[in-house]
């Protein structure tokens, strides 16, 4: 028996995701799910007072086939008279180029597109059209994984990510509602055929988990999960209150970005765990790949206070313990030939350099200032340079080369990279994300440590190049 259109109406008002005379961007594949979405919301936009828009993004993994939703949407949106954006990306090349997988890069892509238009538009909210039955697929999926209480709590109705509101405001309808909603309509879809190729995981559990799980076990398992799931984020919501309270106790003071493994280890080991998944996400590990395996291994880390230790956590992110204190390190990628990468500066400036996660201002000024509490390699960092000595040349930012040598200001002759950070006590596994300054070709700066001798400012009169180095956030 095919939903009552009243009942859908009352689902989307019931999820109070829109606000009375919002301007909606709804997300469109084609697919079943996303048209009934948008004729839902088309039929109670009068009465609402809500502006709609359609967003479709061409994937071009299914060519013609890509090409032909993407025909659909189009039509869809001139015969309701809704304004359409509609962007083509190569996701595939985009996925083999970043090394990672087709899904994870078109989610990636697909949420920048939307962003993209929200921003460029001026729409309040993004629809999109996840169903119970994608709620139940995400929670088994997690599960299998080995996700925690967070990744197991699903799907969000309302999600706000940077400048990304998202609404999912049929999490309490079923898939197989919509399609006969959508039939009694005499209302059309395109089925995508990759969503029955069982190379994909999820398409596993949607076509052969899930049936066998309501054949063998519960006729209702989808409807059972989707409530386990939203039971879940509900306890979820009180514990994360807490956990923020312990996240905020165990930062290293004035280091707010790192964490104190001993306040850390003092905790029972739930509230361990839960400190050590905030402060990932909140270094800019994504959530929704993080593994359960990662936070214990964290946690493991937390328990000694001796020498240093790291571990990967998401490319190029790395968390690295030294004595009792953690950070989330961005390794530098490095080209095929193994040299070190090399950015040129802005002077003056700001160089935002999101690969390797920094970002150096550039100001001349007179004179210089003694830097204050600084520790070779850490930022944020600042230093002075002549402007007599870099001239005309270009500065340039890098990390250490095998072999290179340094003539530090106070000291006769040259010292090696390697003994400078040794002496300074730079954990082994930061000493190849230091990043250094470079002019003609030589050393010029190290961070947090001096600048070269014949580039040092000589006095408070003399022209002088101030230079900034932080952490992106």
């Amino acid at each position: 028996m095919a939903m009552k259109l009243a009942t859908l109406h009352k689902e989307i008002k019931q999820s109070a995701c829109f606000p009375r005379g919002a301007r909606i961007l709804v997300a469109v594949s084609a697919g079943a799910d996303s048209v009934a979405l948008l004729h839902l919301l088309q039929d109670l936009a009068p009465s609402m007072q809500w502006r709609l828009g359609v967003a479709h993004l061409n994937h071009t993994l299914r060519g013609k086939h890509s090409d032909g939703d993407e025909r659909f949407v189009r039509d869809l949106a001139k015969s309701l008279d809704l304004p359409c954006h509609v962007r083509r990306k190569q996701v595939a090349l985009l996925a083999r180029r970043a090394k990672i997988s087709v899904e994870m890069k078109a989610r990636e892509v697909r949420y920048a597109f939307l962003a993209d238009i929200v921003r460029k538009q001026g729409y309040d909210i993004v629809a999109l059209a996840h169903t119970m039955d994608d709620q139940a697929e995400t929670l088994l999926l997690r599960l299998m994984r080995g996700a925690g209480l967070a990744g197991l709590g699903a799907m969000k109705a309302i999600t706000e990510q940077e400048d990304l509101c998202v609404a999912r405001p049929l999490l309490h309808v079923s898939k197989a509602s919509l399609i006969r909603w959508l039939r009694n309509r005499n209302a059309s879809w395109r089925d995508d055929a990759s969503n029955k190729d069982a190379a994909y995981v999820r398409n596993r559990v949607r076509h052969e988990l899930i049936p066998l799980m309501r054949e063998r076990f519960n006729p209702k398992i989808v409807e059972t999960l989707a409530r386990t799931a939203e039971q879940i984020r509900e306890d979820y919501g009180m514990l994360h209150a807490m956990a923020l309270a312990d996240w905020a106790d165990s930062r290293v003071p004035g280091r707010e970005e790192e964490l104190d493994a001993r306040r850390v280890r003092a905790l029972p080991l739930a509230r361990r765990r839960r400190v050590v998944l905030l402060w990932l996400i909140g270094a800019g590990v994504d959530e929704a790949h993080l593994h359960a395996e990662t936070i214990e291994r964290v946690c493991r880390m937390c328990l000694s206070s001796k020498g240093s230790a790291e571990a990967p956590v998401q490319e190029p992110l790395r968390v690295v313990r030294h004595y009792d204190r953690l950070a989330v390190s961005r390794t530098p990628a490095r080209p095929e030939n193994g040299r070190p990468l090399r950015f040129k500066l802005v002077v003056p400036g700001v160089t935002r350099l999101p690969e390797v996660g920094l970002r150096v201002r550039t100001a001349w000024t007179t004179g210089y200032k003694r830097p204050v509490g600084e520790r070779c390699g850490q930022l944020p960092a600042e230093g002075y340079l002549s402007k007599a000595a870099l001239g005309r040349a270009s500065l340039y930012l890098r990390f250490r080369a095998e072999g290179d040598r340094f003539a530090p200001l106070g000291m006769k002759g040259e010292k090696k990279i390697q003994d400078i950070f040794v002496d300074g006590k730079v954990p082994r596994a930061q000493r190849d994300r230091v990043p250094l300054l470079e002019c003609r070709k030589r050393i010029v700066w190290v961070p947090g440590y001096r600048v070269a001798g014949d580039w040092a400012v000589g006095n408070d009169a003399e022209r002088s190049l101030h230079v900034t180095m932080e952490r992106l956030a």
